[in-house]
C-alpha cells in the first residue's frame, strides 16, 4: 500500500520541544505507514542551525528552504515544490510563520493543511503580535491540533475543527545530540529546566527557594535554561539570603542526564501548554511540583506521582517543594503513580492519534470535491 506523505513545516534553529516531538514521532507514524518530511528555514549565506542537522544526524527525511530575507515572497512555491517531489497528500505547520507559508503553498499543492499550536510565551510585544497571527492563521486549516484541552480556547471558529493530542514521553535515543556531563554542586538539588521567560515563573520558584532557605531547607537550587530573564533572574539568586544556593547551567540541549541527579523537579509556570519537563521528570521517575497550569492538571491525575500549587504562589510552592524533599513522593508507590502517568504519553499513543486525525482530514477532503 502506498503511504500516507506528509510534509512538516518547522521555524526553529534550536533542538526546541516541538522540534524534538516532531523529530521523535517520524518513526512510529512510518510503523502506520506515514512517511514524513520535515522542512527547515535558513537565511542564505548561514550555516545550517542545530536542528536542521540534527534532523539528518536522525535519518529524518529532511529539506531546507533558503530564504533571501525574512520576507521573501518566493517561500511558499518553494515549499510547494519541495512538498510536491515528496508527493504530499497533507502540509502540517508548526508556529506562526510555518502556518503561513502553508496557508500560501497548501492551495498552489491542492492538498489540506493540519496546523499545530504548541502555546504562546509574552516576553514582549513582537512575539505576541506572532502568537496573535498564529491563532488568526490557524482558523484557516483544515484542521488545528493543540497539545492539552486547556489550549482549545485559544483556536476559535476553526474550519475544520480542533484535535487535542498531547506530547508524548520522548526516548533518548530521539532527543538532542550527546553534550558533555554538566557538573552540578552536592545535594539535595531542585532542578528548574526550561526557558528563562516571564510564563516559566522563575522568578516565583526563586522566591520560594528563598522561604525554603530562610526555613533552614539545606538544598542546591540549579535553574537550566537561557531566555529574556537570565540577568535579571541571576541578580535575584545573587542576593542575600539565596547567594550561593542557585546554580545556573545555561541552555542544554539534552537534560535527560540531569533528572537523576535532582531530588525533585519544579515547573513553576504561569502558563503551559503541554509541559515536555514534567513529562520527562515523571519518566525519570522524579518527584516532581508543578504549578495547576495550561495541561499540567491533564497529566498530573495521580496525586502519588507528585504535587500541584496555584499558579504565582510562593508559599504553596515553597510548602510542595519542602514536602517533596522530605520524601512525600519518594518509594514504590510513588514510583507506580509516575510509570502509569507516563504511559498514558506514549509516542505510540500519539502516532495513532496522528495517524487518526490524517485520515479523517483526507476523507473529508475527498468529500468535499
Amino acid at each position: 500500500m502506498e503511504p500516507l506523505r506528509v510534509t512538516a513545516l518547522m521555524d526553529t534553529h534550536i533542538v526546541s520541544g516541538p522540534g524534538r516531538q516532531l523529530a521523535a514521532i517520524w518513526r512510529p507514524l512510518a510503523e502506520r505507514n506515514v512517511d514524513l518530511q520535515v522542512i527547515t528555514f535558513q537565511r542564505a549565506g548561514q550555516s545550517p542551525g542545530a536542528y536542521a542537522r540534527f534532523l539528518e544526524d536522525q535519518g529524518i527525511r529532511s529539506a531546507v528552504v533558503h530564504e533571501r530575507s525574512r520576507l521573501d515572497l518566493r517561500v511558499p512555491t518553494l515549499v510547494a515544490t519541495l512538498a510536491r517531489e515528496h508527493g504530499a497528500h497533507l502540509i502540517q505547520s508548526h508556529s506562526y510563520k510555518p502556518a503561513a507559508v502553508a496557508a500560501l503553498a497548501h492551495r498552489q499543492l491542492g492538498v489540506p493543511w493540519i496546523g499545530f499550536f504548541h502555546g504562546i510565551t509574552l516576553e514582549d510585544r513582537k512575539v505576541q503580535l506572532y502568537n496573535w497571527i498564529d491563532t488568526r492563521l490557524l482558523q484557516l486549516a483544515d484542521a488545528a491540533v493543540v497539545v492539552s484541552e486547556s489550549q482549545r480556547g485559544h483556536i476559535r471558529n476553526t474550519r475544520g475543527g480542533v484535535r487535542v493530542v498531547p506530547n508524548a514521553v520522548l526516548p533518548s535515543a530521539a532527543v538532542a545530540p550527546v553534550e558533555g556531563p554538566a557538573s552540578l554542586p552536592p545535594g539535595p538539588r531542585v532542578g528548574v529546566i526550561g526557558r528563562l521567560s516571564w510564563e516559566k515563573g522563575v522568578d516565583v520558584f526563586l522566591d520560594a527557594f528563598e522561604q525554603l532557605a530562610a526555613q533552614g531547607v539545606g538544598a542546591h537550587a540549579v535553574i537550566v535554561g537561557d531566555g529574556p530573564e537570565r540577568a535579571a533572574l541571576a541578580a535575584r539568586a545573587a542576593a542575600p539570603g539565596l547567594a550561593g544556593r542557585v546554580t545556573f547551567t545555561g541552555h542544554r540541549a539534552e537534560v535527560r542526564d540531569l533528572y537523576p541527579q535532582f531530588d525533585v523537579v519544579v515547573l513553576p509556570s504561569r502558563s503551559e501548554g503541554m509541559p515536555n519537563v514534567l513529562l520527562e521528570a515523571l519518566a525519570a521517575d522524579r518527584p516532581v511540583v508543578a504549578t495547576a497550569v495550561g495541561g499540567v492538571p491533564e497529566i498530573l491525575t495521580d496525586a502519588r506521582a507528585g504535587a500541584m500549587v496555584p499558579s504565582s504562589d510562593p508559599t504553596a510552592l515553597a510548602a510542595a517543594i519542602g514536602d517533596a524533599l522530605r520524601g512525600k513522593y519518594s518509594g514504590p508507590e510513588a514510583t507506580a503513580g509516575r510509570k502509569a502517568t507516563s504511559e498514558r504519553f506514549s509516542l505510540a499513543h500519539r502516532a495513532d492519534a496522528l495517524r487518526t486525525l490524517y485520515d479523517e482530514v483526507l476523507t473529508r477532503a475527498r468529500t468535499a470535491r
